[in-house]
């Protein structure tokens, strides 16, 4: 596959213009990485965001060099430049996968997506829906505040926005799962936020 982390704008609010976000192939969450347990995996990253990035691979068991973390297991992606992961994907489940470099920024300008690995032998079930929570810190104007890396939020807990999303628009009250008698639903649920924990009812 090819990942290509950019700049480009998004519906975040229902109303007013559309925010000015950070993500994977023109989306965000970035595409669904959906694998079968075992397959060989090969992933070229290419970087148009204006700083260096990594995507760490969350959750999954790869080689220490394809880990993501700048400076340890790779150089930065720097702008206009690319990166080939290549690993292979022996869990099944649920992962997500985001920047190390600058995480305190880029995830919540909106890089993450979610890495789906498929069990040799697959669950039985009507549906299975992806769930990526996470949130922005909006003005009124939905641009996004430019206040990244506060020392109070490293020394407090967090930087919380104030627009709670839901697979990267803003989830409402009228935000509801539907349910059929006896129907089975594999929900796979990611907190993509950076310092925001959720209680889902």
């Amino acid at each position: 596959f090819d990942v290509t982390a950019g700049v480009f704008k998004q519906r975040v609010r229902p109303q007013g213009a559309e925010t000015e976000v950070w993500g994977f192939n023109g989306s965000v969450p970035g595409p669904v990485l959906r694998f079968a347990q075992g397959d060989k995996v090969d992933l070229h990253v290419v970087n148009k965001i204006p700083q260096g990035t990594t995507v760490h691979w969350h959750g999954l068991r790869v080689p220490n060099e394809m880990d993501g973390v700048p400076h340890v297991t790779q150089h930065p992606i720097e702008l206009g430049g690319s990166f080939d992961y290549r690993f292979a994907v022996d869990d099944a489940g649920t992962y997500w996968y985001h920047p190390h470099q600058s995480s305190f920024e880029q995830v919540p300008r909106g890089m993450y997506g979610a890495f789906i690995v498929e069990e040799a032998k697959p669950v039985q079930v009507d549906r299975d829906l992806i769930w990526i929570l996470a949130d922005y810190k909006l003005n009124d104007d939905n641009s996004q505040v430019e206040d990244f890396g506060k020392i109070l939020d490293f020394a407090g807990d967090g930087r919380h926005g104030n627009v709670i999303t839901l697979n990267g628009t803003a989830a409402g009250a009228d935000r509801k799962l539907e349910l059929r008698p006896g129907e089975r639903v594999r929900l796979r649920l990611v907190n993509a936020a950076s310092a925001r924990l959720f209680r889902l009812e």
